[in-house]
């Protein structure tokens, strides 16, 4: 197992970890972002130190063409067409919104390109679910008219009949009839027209019912296995391949319990170099974004070298803890109310363990590789036994828009062999060690 992860799998799973036990994996968690609401549409390139991190699978299947040139990564556009906004979202924590305002007798319709493939990796018991922010009830003054409103799912460029599935909002599984944060559920087996391996075009056809004008809000558009799949504080999102705060299942309440540490399984290095690659969003006010990272974490007693990222509106900080299995001890932290880091902005979290020294450091990221030095800790001493352990993390974002893109070891160690002369008294042919 690599000690990496660039959470660019299809089906936005996560592997090859344990979560809280060693031996206790971390469950199965197949789904599928169909539109992430992103607004963006610059090609990212990989990264030498990104690339650096990869196995020899990740290579497979990409030419050097493809290579030099990247991909469409953090910075991928679904072409939306005719909404009022889409992207980051102060409201709900910034969260990727689309909004569409529609006022009754003018109908709106919002339309999305790009192309997806909802058939590969999962299974035939699949639901697609949309959840609506702020919906109006059906008893308000204006309304969504369910019975004349659509979601068009299409493999045609010109959404062509013969090949695009239009779905009713009066369809849903759930009742939306209530209003507030609720979600659209359908089976995928609706889908009869569209090629299911080459979705290329979301479309909404919104008409309102009642007096007035109403907004329409809609966030992650996803595809999860009818049972199974368990909505937890972060996931992957696929579009843009990154470890982000997920939406909650019901599209409202936050909730209040944390991701918890995961560990790689397998490899149990004693030194390490450590990469997080990650963007600052907007920075919260009165809350923080938290990474960790733990290192030497032991499956029997629970001890473990932690370094804690937290940041917000006033300061991000860096400390360097021991953690005995119950509660941490704080070896040395740097000073609060300074190092704010800038919003909506990329950094490198870089973390070194050598013997018994360990430091951490924040970098900002510039083109291909890490650039100037932010700040950190210097190097600072930890008093407990040199051993090797699993390498493992914890995210906990406040803010949506704040996300990891990827992390891995630059270098591991796993042991040492040390030598002395010996003078032999004769000639000697050879020796066996």
């Amino acid at each position: 197992m690599a000690l990496s992860d660039t959470f660019d799998r299809h089906d936005g799973s996560l592997e090859g970890y344990s979560i809280g036990s060693i031996n206790t994996l971390l469950q199965s968690r197949k789904h599928y972002d169909i539109r992430a609401f992103t607004s963006g549409g610059t090609i990212v390139p990989w990264t030498i130190l990104q690339m650096e991190l990869w196995n020899y699978q990740h290579f497979a299947g990409y030419t050097m063409l493809q290579l030099e040139a990247g991909e469409a990564a953090t910075g991928t556009s679904e072409n939306w067409t005719n909404a009022t906004s889409v992207g980051p979202d102060s409201t709900y924590r910034y969260s990727n919104t689309i909004r569409r305002s529609v006022a009754v007798g003018t109908p709106q319709i919002v339309t999305s390109t790009y192309t997806d493939d909802i058939l590969t990796d999962f299974s035939s018991a699949q639901y697609i679910e949309l959840v609506l922010r702020d919906f109006p009830a059906q008893a308000a003054a204006v309304r969504l008219d369910l019975a004349n409103s659509f979601i068009d799912f299409t493999s045609s460029p010109t959404f062509a009949a013969g090949q695009t599935d239009s779905i009713r909002f009066n369809q849903s599984s759930l009742s939306l009839t209530g209003g507030g944060n609720v979600r659209f559920r359908i089976d995928r087996s609706l889908l009869v027209n569209s090629t299911l391996t080459n979705i290329t075009g979301i479309r909404f056809r919104l008409t309102a019912s009642g007096t007035g004008t109403m907004t329409f809000i809609a966030s992650a558009l996803r595809l999860i296995p009818q049972s199974g799949y368990t909505f937890e504080e972060v996931d992957v999102e696929t579009k843009r391949k990154i470890l982000a705060r997920s939406v909650p299942a019901a599209g409202g309440t936050e909730p209040s319990t944390t991701f918890g540490w995961v560990y790689f399984n397998e490899a149990r290095p004693i030194d390490n170099v450590f990469y997080v690659k990650f963007h600052n969003g907007v920075n919260p006010v009165g809350n923080d974004n938290i990474i960790g990272l733990a290192f030497r974490h032991s499956d029997t007693d629970g001890d473990a070298h932690r370094v804690i990222l937290s940041s917000r509106s006033t300061q991000s900080r860096l400390s360097i803890q021991f953690w005995d299995g119950t509660s941490a001890t704080t070896l040395f932290a740097t000073p609060i109310n300074t190092n704010i880091l800038t919003a909506n902005k990329d950094y490198y979290l870089r973390v070194e363990l050598d013997g018994d020294q360990i430091k951490a450091e924040v970098y900002n990221a510039t083109g291909a590789m890490a650039g100037s030095l932010v700040y950190g800790t210097g190097w600072q001493t930890m008093a407990q036994d040199i051993r090797n352990g699993y390498v493992g993390y914890s995210f906990e974002p406040y803010h949506y828009d704040f996300y990891i893109d990827y992390m891995g070891s630059a270098y591991s160690e796993y042991g040492s062999f040390e030598s002395t002369i010996f003078e032999s008294q004769g000639f000697v042919v050879g020796a066996t060690l």
